[in-house]
């Protein structure tokens, strides 16, 4: 059994690295095409445009692990299956979801080296090349913010905090203004929040307490008031502020901060949860390949085989993709929504390798 599993387990990675290997070029081709436009509008350097796309990698290699660990297993088993291998193990008394164990433990090896990639390496890599793009490629010049919760902006000789940052950046919640002179506050303007009209930030729901020749401090209420709180939308560029670029520790905080302001963390929720499901969606897809892989004909050999591969794996996107869009509209649990894929085709799973031997 130990060499059946040895042989299984290097003819697995041999065509689980073809896979992954054709498709990573296929998404670094594709992204390239999808980039030609910006960097020949900005006139790109040729260092510039190689360190934007090549950051992206660790990213593309998480999205392309999961189908390359299906394609892998549709593409051993059913060249085995051509060759009649499948036949003697069954004729031998081998029984199909016997197969299953090495490839398990290859995809269970692989789902966890695509979660370590995903949580250690793609935020950073990932974040990288968009500072690439819009600060050194686009040009902006916005100062670096950290994150969309919690930001501070220094405007001229006013500091600004705002509590959150709208996603398209038109429009901020919770704002503090501190109006400085001579290195001390002279005026604070609280606001509920403020949005971009096209041409200037307005401020609405506006407490103001400013100084009043010795008086001391003067209080007053303002319906709304136009004032320079960010520079103009495009030009502010927040660096971790994608699902791609930020860890489950970093969502755990902006969902926690978020929820402390009272704004709604259901998209968070369903990020948070689906790093947790997609890792190890390559385990799903190794395991569920086996007993269709096993139902390939000798006819249909290899090309049979990825094919059915590719079309399970479409399947399986769309479920995710229909349980992520479910989630996000708060019409099933965050985590259920995440998970929905992977539960699904793991059912379909054991209920097809129960089945497999009366195939």
């Amino acid at each position: 059994m130990k060499i059946l599993n040895r042989y299984l387990a290097a003819s697995f990675f041999r065509n689980f690295a073809l896979a992954a290997a054709a498709l990573l070029g296929l998404f670094l081709l594709i992204t390239v095409f999808e980039s030609l436009r910006t960097l020949l509008r900005y006139d790109a350097s040729l260092s510039d445009s190689v360190r934007m796309i090549a950051s992206q990698i660790p990213w593309m290699a998480v999205q392309v692990i999961p189908i390359s660990c299906l394609i892998g297993t549709m593409a051993t088993l059913s060249i085995m299956a051509k060759d009649g291998e499948i036949t003697a193990l069954r004729a031998s008394g081998i029984p199909i979801r016997r197969l299953a164990w090495p490839i398990m433990l290859c995809g269970l090896s692989l789902s966890v080296f695509c979660f370590v990639l995903q949580e250690r390496v793609v935020p950073a890599a990932y974040s990288y090349s968009r500072e690439i793009k819009n600060i050194k490629i686009k040009g902006m010049t916005a100062k670096n913010i950290a994150r969309s919760t919690d930001v501070w902006l220094r405007m001229g000789d006013a500091i600004v905090h705002a509590q959150f940052i709208s996603p398209d950046r038109r429009e901020m919640k919770g704002l503090q203004v501190f109006e400085l002179e001579k290195g001390k506050v002279a005026r604070q303007m609280n606001a509920k929040g403020a949005s971009w009209t096209g041409e200037k930030w307005t401020m609405s729901d506006i407490s103001v307490k400013a100084i009043d020749a010795g008086q001391g401090w003067k209080s007053e209420q303002l319906p709304s008031l136009d004032y320079p709180v960010a520079p103009m939308p495009e030009e502010i560029y927040v660096s971790r502020d994608l699902p791609a670029e930020l860890s489950m520790a970093d969502l755990g905080k902006s969902i926690e901060s978020q929820r402390a302001q009272g704004l709604s963390v259901n998209d968070l929720l369903v990020d948070y949860w689906s790093k947790t499901s997609f890792p190890f969606a390559s385990l799903i897809m190794a395991l569920v390949a086996v007993p269709f892989a096993a139902r390939v004909s000798k006819r249909a050999g290899l090309w049979g085989g990825i094919a059915k591969g590719i079309g399970i794996g479409l399947c399986f996107y769309l479920i995710q993709m229909f349980g992520i869009s479910f989630g996000r509209t708060g019409n099933i649990p965050p985590m259920l929504a995440a998970w929905l894929g992977n539960l699904v085709f793991a059912l379909l799973c054991a209920r097809l390798l129960v089945r497999s031997e009366s195939a």
